[in-house]
């Protein structure tokens, strides 16, 4: 499929949009990365964003849980 620029700007404005109304109701939150998730099986495109708060969760998570094997020395 390819992508002309009707589609492209159709696109760019639907995650303008969400994206402002997502950042309206959490203003406090600060991101440092945004990414956009194409999947081809579902003919989707996903939105994600992601917090210093939250990688240090996960990462957290992944260091002391079942992937800790890969983090030890």
């Amino acid at each position: 499929m390819e992508i002309n620029d009707e589609l492209f700007d159709d696109i760019s404005a639907y995650f303008i949009d969400e994206l402002e109304s997502f950042l309206l109701k959490h203003p406090k939150l600060t991101f440092y990365a945004l990414a956009l998730d194409c999947n081809a099986s579902t003919k989707g495109i996903y939105l994600g964003l992601n917090t210093l708060e939250a990688f240090e969760e996960t990462l957290e998570t992944y260091q002391n849980g079942v992937y800790q094997h890969y983090y030890d020395d």
